[in-house]
């Protein structure tokens, strides 16, 4: 009778460290592999397909005029239009006066000084870039797709 007790025991005790050791090895993967949560908040390694860093529409815009071979002052312009615009369609989305029509019309303005002042700034070829870049920010707003290429190559690639 002793030993059946040591015995059972015994399987209890293996089946009790096999179960332990299963559930730490599922943790270690959850931990280590393609879908861990990244808590430092650190872009993938390149090459890495797994998970696809987001950038911010500054970050995007940032690239895309960096592909263009601005010069700084260009640069600086057309960020400077690009905050002012911005800080604009804020202030009008903020409006409680405006019916939802009315800031959809004085947003649309908005959008079109601020490109009439950008097409000022940019060559001919350079400002069909940017077009084409401002219509896939736009087709993309709100979807949750991966980010936009940046790069003029990349940008007539998909067009």
């Amino acid at each position: 009778m002793k030993n059946s007790a040591n015995y059972a025991r015994n399987i209890f005790t293996a089946v009790a460290l096999a179960g332990a050791g299963v559930l730490a090895g599922l943790s270690w993967a959850r931990a280590t592999g393609p879908m861990a949560i990244n808590p430092a908040n650190t872009p993938a390694p390149a090459g890495d397909t797994t998970a696809a860093p987001k950038m911010t529409r500054a970050k995007q815009v940032e690239v895309f005029l960096a592909s263009l071979n601005l010069p700084d002052d260009q640069k600086t312009q057309i960020k400077a239009i690009l905050k002012d615009e911005q800080a604009k369609r804020k202030e009008t989305q903020e409006d409680t006066s405006l019916a939802q029509k009315e800031k959809r019309a004085k947003n649309k303005d908005i959008r079109d000084a601020a490109d009439a002042k950008i097409k000022g700034i940019l060559t001919p070829d350079q400002y069909v870039k940017w077009q084409a870049f401002q219509k896939q920010q736009n087709a993309r707003q709100g979807t949750g797709k991966a980010p936009l290429p940046t790069t003029p190559d990349a940008v007539k690639a998909q067009q």
